[in-house]
């Protein structure tokens, strides 16, 4: 059973590898300031806890406190 996401999306592209972020298909779908958001929030958090929180976990608190943030439901977001 999947339990949150692979957050692939905010890999960086390397030489030879293009990453999805820098896709030209995604290029009107995401937006380069919520990639900034998450990388200063995963740094934030690496700083005080390394290797501790992924991405991923980054990107589903994202999500979850958003959703909240509008109006809609909270709910549990299990890490790691």
């Amino acid at each position: 059973m999947l339990q949150g996401c692979d957050a692939s999306i905010l890999l960086d592209s390397t030489p030879g590898n293009p990453a999805k972020k820098d896709s030209v298909v995604n290029n009107t779908s995401l937006r380069q300031k919520a990639f900034k958001l998450i990388d200063e929030a995963k740094a934030k958090i690496e700083a005080a806890c390394p290797q501790t929180v992924s991405c991923a976990d980054i990107l589903a608190f994202a999500a979850r406190d958003s959703t909240c943030s509008l109006g809609g439901i909270s709910y549990a977001v299990p890490a790691g």
